[in-house]
């Protein structure tokens, strides 16, 4: 997806204009931390320290980038699973 939305943005986005590339789905770093590592199958221990929730999360607004026709292709979980299976190969 990143790769199509940072084509689609030099050729059809506005000069000297600012586009967000992502996701508008929350993830907590804690839970991206438990996909990756049962991605690993390890056995990493999670804390949640959970003293500021509001600060944990970061979900850029990608408004202006769908204006373009873009869209979310490929899920979190599938776009980690394929990082990792081409890392370890």
């Amino acid at each position: 997806d990143l790769v199509v939305w940072l084509l689609k943005i030099l050729i059809e986005g506005e000069n000297n204009t600012a586009y967000n590339v992502g996701s508008d789905y929350p993830v907590k770093i804690k839970d991206l931390a438990g996909i990756i590592s049962e991605d690993f199958n390890s056995n990493v221990i999670i804390q949640d320290e959970g003293s500021n929730e509001a600060g944990s999360i970061y979900v850029p607004d990608i408004e202006k980038t769908m204006s373009l026709g873009l869209a979310i292709k490929i899920n979190l979980k599938i776009a980690i699973d394929k990082t990792i299976k081409f890392y370890k190969n």
